[in-house]
């Protein structure tokens, strides 16, 4: 809820495709999202956030945007997407 707490106040976040905080981003987080646990990555794409204003105005108000129409059917429907992403990666 945290991810969701911060897009729906305004402030960009980064967090990986793994966890289910992913899943109330819009696509405009697409690059941001971290495949795996990765700090010199998180470190370095927090520098770029950190750095650039318009993106990070950019990012916040897509996140914002994007929190406020994640309703329970979403999360449930975003949650059963990762998990058989999972279970099909366990498969190979």
């Amino acid at each position: 809820m945290v991810v969701a707490e911060a897009a729906a106040m305004g402030v960009p976040v980064l967090t990986s495709r793994r966890v289910g905080a992913s899943e109330c981003l819009p696509s405009a987080y697409t690059p941001w999202l971290l495949e795996q646990p990765d700090p010199q990555r998180f470190a370095a794409l927090a520098l770029t956030m950190l750095m650039d204003a318009d993106l990070r105005a950019e990012l916040a108000a897509a996140a914002a945007a994007s929190v406020v129409a994640f309703d329970a059917r979403a999360y449930v429907n975003g949650t059963l997407a990762l998990v058989s992403a999972a279970q099909k990666r366990r498969l190979r």
